[in-house]
């Protein structure tokens, strides 16, 4: 299941930087999005099924993993621009990803 999801994932991604699905107006449904989110849909599962977010772990642990969290996204928050200049964002909605590896994460 996570090789799939790693294949549709790329292969969405890549699909979604070759045609502008919206601006030609073929976003049915937004269709386009299908393989590049269900990565995310297939990661929660995996996660459920490890039984990783029921663990009970060490307190010290939790507020290790909270500040490096908070860190990632304070040094990473500019890094993964879309196609959007004038907003600085990314727009999944309109198949602006940014940056194929800072995406998901």
């Amino acid at each position: 299941m996570a090789i799939l999801a790693v294949i549709l994932y790329v292969g969405g991604f890549y699909l979604n930087e070759a045609y502008n699905f919206v601006a030609n107006q073929h976003a049915l449904w937004f269709i386009n999005e299908v393989p590049v989110v269900y990565v995310f849909y297939v990661a929660g599962i995996l996660l459920k099924r490890s039984d990783f977010l029921t663990r009970e772990l060490p307190k010290l642990w939790v507020l290790l993993g909270a500040i490096i969290s908070i860190c990632f996204v304070a040094l990473t928050f500019d890094l993964n621009e879309g196609p959007f200049r004038l907003i600085q964002a990314v727009v999944i909605v309109l198949s602006g990803h940014g940056n194929i590896i800072l995406f998901p994460l």
